[in-house]
């Protein structure tokens, strides 16, 4: 299995904040949120595990788009979804307090758990889908977006 993971510490934003801002996330937040790369989301208003959520938006010149399956919520500290795909992707969103900041951890988890299987997949997936460039990308866009959180949620 391949992990993408991506440390940003948010400031002066408490964890349950951050949590909050996502878990009651309208279309308009969302596009707020990162205007260059958030073009759209929809999803139920009172979000439960098992809900299905949809996001369209940039990354790095490509648009790309995916449904989410909420997996897991946990108040104040993590979201866990999964990609609607023919390959398992998980993204586990995690909020934990840093002095008066927030740690948000952002970690993609792409691929099989298969003994054998799993290092034939991810060899194919690192040569030909999630080159070092794209890797860049999605770290790039996870610290933006949650680095633009310190100044939207001011404005709330």
């Amino acid at each position: 299995m391949i992990k993408i993971t991506t440390r940003i510490i948010v400031e002066g934003k408490k964890p349950s904040q951050i949590y909050n801002w996502i878990f009651y996330l309208t279309p308009e937040q969302y596009h707020q949120w990162h205007p260059n790369a958030h073009i759209v989301c929809e999803r139920p208003v009172n979000l439960k595990v098992e809900d299905t959520i949809w996001f369209e938006e940039v990354l790095n010149g490509f648009k790309i788009s995916y449904k989410w399956k909420i997996i897991e919520l946990k108040t104040d500290n993590s979201i866990l979804m999964k990609a609607k795909f023919f390959y398992p992707i998980y993204l586990q969103l995690s909020f934990l307090p840093f002095n008066k900041d927030t740690e948000v951890i952002h970690e993609l988890r792409i691929g099989f758990s298969f003994k054998g299987l799993e290092k034939i997949f991810d060899w194919f997936v690192k040569r030909f889908i999630l080159t070092p460039k794209k890797v860049d990308a999605i770290k790039r866009h996870a610290i933006e977006e949650f680095k633009n959180l310190e100044n939207v949620l001011e404005d709330i």
